[in-house]
Parts: structure tokens; C-alpha cells; sequence
């Protein structure tokens, strides 16, 4: 019995790269410095408990305004949509209608509308701009201050917005949302903006 205690209470002994080594997506210099600290399943859960109250404070946004949403993909491009009238139209990388109406609805959740388009919806997993309601979507901003960036999903946090890199101008997509296994989780870079408040004249 003594053996097997033994055995069991050094396979809970790890350093906190091993606690980090999945975060394929970036890793903060705060976090790198720990790397070769020992770490008991004690402190694990400790630094697990820092990261998380960490990445979930207040979101910056704290109510309604206009914004450039801004993609943290190479290049940083601005979404917009096309200049004209119709009823409606797919959202995209450089746009040249690009400052967005954000309308808090409670907590994280949101309406946003873009140039004379009041819905920002889901249709058939795009990003769309209409004058009608596709399904009058409320989007959840979740702000993750470990990367300084939101994701933008749908309430259930299933799905959210896409920009792929090397995508050109290709409209906004609207895919199941994916992150590393840690507290706090980490995001592809392709998941991830940034709003820019506009100055109003």
C-alpha cells in the first residue's frame, strides 16, 4: 500500500509547463516565467483559479455605441459591407461601410446593426446585413482579457464568428467555436476582435 501511495502522489507532481504546454494559440510572458516553478496539484488548481478570475472581468464594452470590429488575422482588416442599397448583404473583410451600431441588450449580450442595416444575423452560416430580421440574433461578446479580444457568438457559445486567414475579402462565416482546454481557454487568432470605439461628430 505504501508503494502504490507513493507511486500515486508523485504522478500528481508537474511543473507548470506541463499545466501550459496545450496552449497552442499564444502564451503570456506572465505565464512563461512559471514555467520551471514545481507545482503541486494544490497550486495547479490555484493558478488555475488566478487565470480564470482574470479572464472574465468586466468586458470593456459597457454599453451601446458604434465601433469598428477589427480581426486580429494578419493585416488586421476591418469588416464592412459594400456600398449600394439592397436588402441585404454578406459581411466582409474590408468593407467600406465598416462603423457597426452595438446595442447592449443585458450582461454580454448584444444587437449589432452596420450602415443603414438594423440586423446583423446568421444566414446560412454568414455573417448577414439586412433591413428585415433573419432570426433577430443576439450575440454574445465575450471579452477574453488574456488576448485583449472578444469572441462573438451566438448565446449558447456554439457558434461564432469566422474570419479564415488568407480569405481575401470573403464574407464573415459563421462556424462551431473552438478553443484549448485550459482555464482560461485560448482562441485561434481567426475567432478573436477587436472593437474600436468611432468618435461621434
Amino acid at each position: 500500500m505504501v508503494t502504490k501511495h507513493s507511486t500515486a502522489s508523485t504522478s500528481h507532481i508537474c511543473t507548470a509547463s506541463s499545466v501550459l504546454s496545450h496552449l497552442d494559440f499564444q502564451m503570456q510572458p506572465d505565464l512563461a516565467l512559471a514555467i520551471m516553478v514545481p507545482m503541486t496539484p494544490f497550486l495547479a488548481f490555484a493558478l488555475s483559479v488566478v487565470l480564470f478570475v482574470q479572464a472574465v472581468i468586466a468586458s470593456p464594452i459597457a454599453g451601446s455605441g458604434k465601433y469598428r470590429i477589427v480581426s486580429l488575422t494578419e493585416g488586421n482588416p476591418k469588416l464592412g459591407i459594400s456600398r449600394g442599397s439592397s436588402s441585404g448583404q454578406p459581411i466582409s473583410a474590408n468593407g467600406e461601410v465598416d462603423t457597426f451600431t452595438v446595442d447592449k441588450v443585458e450582461g454580454d449580450k448584444f444587437r449589432i446593426a452596420i450602415g443603414d442595416y438594423p440586423f446583423v444575423d446568421n444566414m446560412d452560416r454568414k455573417v448577414f446585413a439586412s433591413t428585415s430580421p433573419v432570426q433577430s440574433e443576439i450575440w454574445l461578446l465575450r471579452y477574453s482579457k488574456n488576448q485583449d479580444a472578444y469572441t462573438i457568438t451566438t448565446p449558447d457559445e456554439f457558434l461564432g464568428w469566422i474570419l479564415h486567414p488568407d480569405s481575401g475579402n470573403a464574407p464573415v462565416s459563421i462556424s462551431p467555436i473552438i478553443s484549448t482546454r485550459t482555464i482560461p481557454p485560448f482562441f485561434p487568432l481567426f475567432e478573436l476582435w477587436r472593437f474600436e470605439p468611432v468618435e461621434q461628430n
